[in-house]
């Protein structure tokens, strides 16, 4: 009578012992993985971005730089071997010749591929992040290039600035006068190639650290009407909206969620009759929670949860 007493607990501790035993045979597993891919990225050869054409045999030069970053940085020399990567998904191995007098340092490409696994997403960020300051617009190049978007375009809205010799709807272009007072016919975009420069060095940087294939693209200023062309032809346009159904819903009820847009409106958000005509093009209306964030923020919020929704359907 008392072995019968005693049994279910002893099967209790005999259940609870497999399931401890299980587990940490499970936390081995997961350990042993983590450490293989964690040995598999520090093995990776070094990469640098080109402007030129890649190719089996292909001779290229590095930038002064970054031959500089890799020569003192990264005490590469001659012989050593990295990868090159054109920004458009060409992907080349090679090997450091020597540096030239001027610094900078040819590299024979050994070996050349196309790399889709690397290049990010399919999908585009258009964010009216033209006002801001205190670097919180180069925050979101960054951010938004290692999070893996595809392009990034500042929108420009009734209540957001307007970025060098970039114009909202209706507005005259600027005319850059000469010496003489007359104009040249040309829109004054210095303060917009100055801006947009810096955007793309940061945009570039960040892929480079990141390991993308495909550098992010910071494309010109977009008004509202070339948008909503380009949500008319996007497979799925996401807008951020307070109160509108949560992303992820939004997202996992899609049936294709491979490409698209995410549409974020100024700090002092869009005008009803900018909402509207968003949505009239076919802009998905999508919450990000119940706090109020900040433009560069709530772009990033939303691209994260793209990302994670892509990673979990295997896009």
């Amino acid at each position: 009578a008392r072995t019968r007493a005693l049994a279910p607990r002893i099967a209790h501790h005999v259940s609870t012992r497999s399931r401890r035993l299980a587990s940490r045979a499970s936390a081995r597993d997961d350990a042993d993985a983590l450490s293989s891919a964690r040995q598999r990225a520090s093995s990776r050869l070094h990469r640098f971005y080109v402007d030129e054409p890649l190719g089996p045999g292909a001779l290229v030069r590095l930038s002064k730089e970054e031959t500089r970053h890799a020569t003192k940085a990264l005490r590469l020399k001659p012989g050593s071997a990295l990868e090159v990567c054109d920004g458009v998904g060409g992907v080349g191995r090679g090997t450091i010749l020597d540096v030239d007098a001027r610094g900078e340092a040819a590299v024979e490409i050994n070996e050349f591929t196309r790399d889709t696994s690397s290049s990010g997403l399919d999908w585009d960020c258009i964010v009216a992040f033209g006002g801001l300051k205190g670097g919180r617009g180069d925050t979101l190049v960054e951010k938004a290039a290692e999070l893996g978007a595809r392009r990034l375009t500042p929108f420009v809205t009734t209540r957001s600035a307007v970025i060098g010799g970039g114009e909202r709807d209706g507005a005259k272009s600027r005319v850059r006068k000469t010496r003489n007072g007359a104009g040249d016919g040309e829109d004054d975009d210095s303060s917009r190639s100055g801006r947009e420069s810096r955007w793309g060095r940061v945009a570039q940087a960040a892929s480079k650290q990141s390991l993308r294939a495909r550098s992010l693209e910071v494309t010109a200023p977009a008004s509202i009407d070339v948008v909503c062309r380009a949500i008319e032809s996007a497979p799925l346009a996401l807008l951020a909206a307070a109160g509108a159904p949560p992303i992820i819903d939004v997202l996992r009820d899609a049936s294709d969620v491979s490409s698209g847009i995410i549409i974020v409106g100024p700090e002092g958000d869009f005008t009803d009759e900018e909402l509207a005509a968003l949505t009239a093009a076919g802009a998905k209306p999508v919450g990000l929670g119940s706090l109020r964030l900040r433009v560069e923020t709530a772009a990033l919020s939303a691209l994260a949860a793209v990302s994670a929704v892509c990673e979990e359907r295997g896009k």
